[in-house]
């Protein structure tokens, strides 16, 4: 009996499982930091590429709008203009212009206008998004 309590004591006596144990807690706390900054970072990059399309978008509109409305006051509207960073196609209905505009990404607008008074009143946009 007292061989056995002697060997229980010693069994428990040994650390040789300790650092291991040890190890693998700190290896996966490690882990678990490390995939929370990554997907942190993901998380950042995609909205910077949200962000540089959204800029794209918005500057395309930008230039179309103010075109279409140097040529609503000329009375020059035409169906095809080439701008600088973009090209667009439109089609005319009584008071509201159909536009496709072509550049670094496409989109349509759908814009309404007063032609007595030559102004733009509103518009919406259509994205395309691949």
């Amino acid at each position: 009996m007292k061989e056995m309590i002697k060997k229980q004591k010693k069994f428990l006596r040994n650390n040789d499982g300790f650092v291991s144990v040890y190890f693998l807690a700190i290896f996966l706390y490690v882990i678990s930091i490390s995939s929370v900054v990554l997907l942190k970072e993901e998380m950042t990059l995609q909205a910077m590429i949200n962000m540089k399309q959204a800029n794209t978008y918005l500057r395309m509109e930008t230039e179309v709008l103010y075109d279409i409305k140097q040529r609503l006051l000329l009375d020059e509207l035409q169906e095809e203009v080439i701008l600088e960073n973009c090209k667009y196609y439109m089609e005319r209905e009584e008071h509201t212009l159909y536009v496709n505009v072509d550049g670094e990404e496409s989109e349509s607008l759908i814009i309404t206008i007063d032609p007595n008074e030559k102004i733009i009143l509103d518009y919406v946009n259509e994205r395309v998004i691949e």
